[in-house]
């Protein structure tokens, strides 16, 4: 079981890679909503570089553009 950044309290439904229990995540989105959109970011920037990173190294990346 993991914490909940926000409210502390231990459960199962705590999100392990935003940190927020999904109550916490329902209830005060508003303060929530920063955090999620910076892990969005962050993984979406990982994707992108790994995606980008076989296409190279397959020599797509030329084809693509």
């Amino acid at each position: 079981m993991s914490k909940c950044k926000l409210c502390h309290k231990e459960s199962r439904f705590v999100s392990q890679h935003l940190g927020f229990c999904l109550n916490c995540i329902r209830e005060d989105f508003p303060k929530v909503k920063p955090f999620i959109l910076e892990v969005h970011k962050k993984s979406a920037r990982s994707l992108t570089f790994l995606y980008n990173l076989l296409k190279l190294k397959k020599g797509f990346l030329a084809d693509s553009v």
